[in-house]
């Protein structure tokens, strides 16, 4: 027979337990779950011989569906205000009994040695509340703390989970249910692991020397599930070892006279073959519970310091990195945005994006949400734009759910009947009837694009255009005669060959129509009409965006020079042109990497000073004031008035902004290319209070935008707040194909997307690096979409990128060229070559091609939902990427589509993209 040998310390505790107990009259009504309680308490009372010195406790109710949990956080006196990291303690007993005052010394003592706040959970017991209620709680505590934490010193990006015995089950399941908590570490002492009552530990240990029974842990485990079947969601022995290898880090201390060591043993050297770190200790002579006896035993003190410095070690703030309060929920929050000014006499309109609302997009009227609910949002072309409209007697807008239109009210009315259709960029005629681009699915093959006119009160629409492959802006003459619009065709996109069209308005439709710009290699953006009768565009017959005038029949320019008005064509109803009532024109310009105001009278262009506005979005007159969507690096997009007098108003501001002290400044730099070009780059510079006085080489994200005709613009980004306030470098780069800087600069890419780009991106870290303040072992490459095409490709063609960050990115061309919508359906023949003549090219610059290639970590980010590039694509590169051992990481949101808008979405994938950094 096996003699044991126990620790003297826990043999004393034990007999003053047993004495004290067999004195201590318990009252005879109790259930057995109740003395159980009361039988823990009373050994808990035994084993603490001294308060803690030097904490603070502090008491919160956190309020959950039906219930109320109390949270107790335990705070190092010594740390001060400084924000800190956090466990979160689940305390054992069996899952019956326990409580904050029965874990008080243990949640203090933690705290003491560790140098942590400690987060001790009052969570539900069973057998009255079983599994799992008690999971449920734990898992609301942590994400409370999450969301919550830094209102109370807490740094929640720095946050491990731990428990004893049940506790400790606890703990693992909980992490295993919610990954995206991001814990650095699990805590674990004698975890419950499995109900397998027939291990060598259970037959030679059961009831050795005090310890714990096999009678009573069966006893435990009916209290817990009651008659439900172990599964995995309640015995982590059951977990898959795809779902264990997404644990954090793990030290596990288990007894050695504890019925419970054998599964604990096997727990952990299951975690360890399949690559999760674990530290694992195993006393030889103390018994389950030990941890409650941190006060009475030298040798559960000792394994307690152990735990304590692993503890420490886990939630130290990274050598490189830096703490900060605005995680991804904040982020989400400070989402929202404001878009589409409109004046209509005197009324400010404007659209409303809400992440907290599911991403719903409110139409706004001085203020006031016109139709609480109600999203408006056009699908036409995929990235709608245009989807409301707001006249003198009504506000029409299209719904995203159905993508009819719809007049708001009281009483909200639908103009158009139910079916396929979607419509966007809304025009009225004087006589009220709407003119609308309709894109209609209801037939086979390509959707059919329309310029319509529709009867607002009977619905009964009719045809007005359909002579081209694509139309936009349809814009009725102040007095209803003439109308224009765009139109272009396969294989061009508007940027490339857009016209503009004229016609007159007639009773049975439009008459004759003249192309009066555009076409032929030549481009049109925008046309507006001016009070008197003239129509105003932009045009650029000399490679660049210029205002042009249509007056009388002949096209004259209202001011040329090497400077890009507006923007390309990828949403609808755009406001960059602003006739005044006095005749002249406010439009405006990209220069330096951003976009201002101009104004341009008599063929002079002058600049407009808006000081403290660093990008100005959006422009409508209201005679002779102007309506600015302005956007500042230091504060969320506004709405402001410009008055004639250069007097300024803030009409509306998209949120609070942050204090000074973490605003990060920015700044654009040309880097220059080999051929003597420039290649402009907006800087992000880390800000953060609380940085050491000498930070050391920071880490680069180089971001890349999507499009890839598109701009990156100096603006207030959440999301680079997140990056910069952890003291990441963020380096916004224009590559190659990007706008704003005339026709070459766009064309750039064409036949060298996948090529050209890269190189950009690559030179960009190049440089930013050999300035040293960059870090080049921690350098990230980052983009959504098109972006996210060139992050794959950089990462393959090895330009020195340590990490990779996809969002709905492209991965394999010809799907793309196949399966896209009809929008983008021709994009490819620009960019790469004609499809299908170019296979060998689109299968050669196709990530997917090169995935043998990439070695270095890579997240992946995708929409559900996406149309643009569908699911299948990530899927394809994940699935390669991890046939090959690569470290790999991809998170699909049901409900979203090409670009994430709902606030849970948004957090979510940041929270996980900050975790995989850190672990790449």
């Amino acid at each position: 027979m096996t003699e044991w040998t126990i620790d003297a310390d826990s043999t004393r505790h034990l007999a003053n337990v047993a004495a004290t107990t067999a004195a201590t009259s318990f009252p005879p009504s109790l259930t057995e779950a109740e003395l159980k309680r009361a039988q823990m308490e009373l050994s808990a009372r035994i084993a603490t011989k001294r308060a803690v010195p030097g904490i603070s406790r502090q008491d919160h109710a956190i309020t959950a569906p039906g219930r109320t949990l109390m949270l107790r956080l335990y705070r190092p006196e010594r740390l001060g205000d400084a924000p800190a990291p956090c466990l979160v303690l689940i305390h054992g007993g069996g899952w019956v009994g326990g409580s904050i005052a029965v874990t008080d010394t243990q949640a203090a003592e933690f705290s003491q040695r560790a140098g942590v706040v400690v987060a001790s959970l009052e969570y539900r017991l069973s057998p009255e509340n079983q599994h799992p209620a008690a999971i449920d709680d734990v898992l609301v505590a942590c994400r409370w703390l999450k969301r919550h934490g830094s209102l109370y010193g807490i740094d929640a990006g720095r946050l491990a989970l731990g428990g004893n015995s049940a506790g400790g089950h606890l703990a693992i399941v909980a992490a295993l249910a919610d990954p995206m908590l991001d814990l650095r570490l699990l805590l674990l002492f004698y975890p419950v692991i499995a109900p397998d009552f027939e291990t060598e530990s259970y037959r030679t240990l059961s009831g050795a020397g005090g310890s714990l029974t096999r009678e009573s842990m069966q006893w435990f485990w009916r209290c817990y599930l009651g008659d439900q079947a172990p599964d995995a969601t309640s015995v982590p022995a059951m977990a898959t070892d795809a779902a264990l290898k997404a644990l954090p880090p793990v030290f596990i201390a288990n007894a050695g006279l504890d019925p419970l060591r054998d599964e604990g043993e096997a727990f952990a050297e299951r975690l360890k073959g399949l690559g999760v770190p674990v530290e694992h200790v195993c006393p030889p002579t103390l018994l389950h519970g030990y941890v409650g006896l941190v006060q009475v035993s030298a040798a559960a003190a000792e394994i307690f310091d152990q735990a304590a410095a692993a503890l420490a070690r886990a939630l130290a703030p990274p050598a490189r990195d830096w703490t900060s309060p605005f995680d991804g929920a904040w982020v989400a929050e400070a989402g929202g945005g404001i878009a589409s000014p409109r004046v209509v006499d005197g009324r400010v309109h404007w659209l409303n994006s809400r992440p907290h609302e599911g991403g719903r997009v409110a139409v706004i009227c001085d203020g006031v949400d016109l139709a609480p609910g109600f999203d408006a949002r056009s699908r036409v072309h995929e990235y709608g734009g245009g989807a409301y409209l707001a006249t003198s007697s009504a506000v029409y807008a299209v719904a995203k759910t159905d993508q009819r239109i719809w007049r708001r009210g009281a009483e909200p009315v639908a103009i158009t009947p139910a079916g396929d259709k979607r419509y966007a960029d809304l025009r009225a005629l004087p006589d009220g009837t709407l003119v609308a681009v309709c894109e209609d699915h209801s037939g086979t093959g390509e959707p059919a694009n329309r310029l319509v006119a529709i009867n607002p009160v009977t619905g009964a629409e009719r045809v007005l255009w359909a002579a081209s492959d694509f139309v936009a802006a349809p814009r009725p003459s102040p007095d209803g005669t003439l109308l224009a619009f765009l139109a272009w065709d396969h294989p061009h996109l508007p940027w490339d060959s857009a016209r503009l069209v004229l016609a007159p308005i007639m009773a049975e439709g439009l008459g004759p129509t003249t192309v009066i710009a555009g076409g032929h290699g030549t481009s049109v953006v925008e046309p507006v009409w001016t009070p008197d009768g003239d129509l105003v565009f932009l045009h650029d017959p000399k490679g660049w965006w210029n205002p042009h005038l249509w007056r009388a029949g002949a096209v004259q320019p209202l001011w040329q020079g090497p400077l890009e008005f507006g923007q390309p064509h990828w949403t609808f109803d755009p406001a960059t042109l602003a006739p005044l009532a006095d005749g002249s024109l406010a439009a405006i310009v990209a220069e330096r990497g951003s976009r201002h105001l101009v104004r341009i009278a008599a063929g002079v262009l002058t600049r407009v000073p808006l000081p403290g506005v660093d990008r100005v979005d959006a422009v409508v007159a209201d005679g002779l004031d102007l309506i600015l969507q302005v956007g500042s690096v230091d504060r969320p997009d506004r709405l402001i008035r410009l008055a004639a007098d250069g007097a300024v108003t803030e009409i509306i501001t998209a949120g609070a902004g942050v204090p000074a002290t973490w605003a990060p400044r920015v700044e654009t730099i040309d880097v220059p290319r080999p051929d003597g070009s420039t290649i402009e780059v907006t800087l992000y510079w880390p800000a953060n209070p609380h940085a050491p006085a000498d930070p050391g080489p920071r880490p680069l994200i180089v971001q890349i935008h999507g499009g890839p005709t598109s701009a990156a613009l100096p603006r207030y980004r959440p999301e680079y707040l997140f990056w910069t306030s952890r003291g990441y470098v963020v380096a916004d780069v224009n590559y190659a194909g990007s706008t704003g800087r005339g026709r070459v600069e766009r064309e750039r890419l064409y036949g060298t997307w996948g090529v050209a780009d890269v190189e950009d991106c690559g030179t960009v870290a190049e440089a930013l690096i050999r300035g040293g303040q960059i870090d080049p072992t921690r350098t990230i490459v980052r983009g959504g979409s098109a972006g996210g095409f060139t992050v794959l490709m950089a990462l393959a063609a090895g330009r020195g990128f340590a990490t990779g960050s996809c969002w709905y990115g492209v991965s394999d061309l010809a799907a793309l060229a196949a399966d896209t919508h009809k929008f983008e359906a021709r994009y490819c023949d620009q960019l790469i070559g004609p499809w299908p003549a170019a296979t060998a090219v689109y299968t050669e610059r196709s990530p997917i091609t090169h995935a043998g290639r990439i070695t270095q970590p890579t997240i992946f980010l995708q929409g559900l939902d996406d149309k643009v590039v569908p699911p299948a694509q990530t899927e394809l590169m994940v699935a390669a990427l991890a046939a090959r051992g690569v470290p790999v990481a991809a998170h699909y949101y049901t409900g979203e589509g090409h670009g994430f808008r709902r606030a849970e979405t948004i957090a979510a994938a940041l929270e996980a993209e900050h975790a995989f950094f850190r672990r790449a």
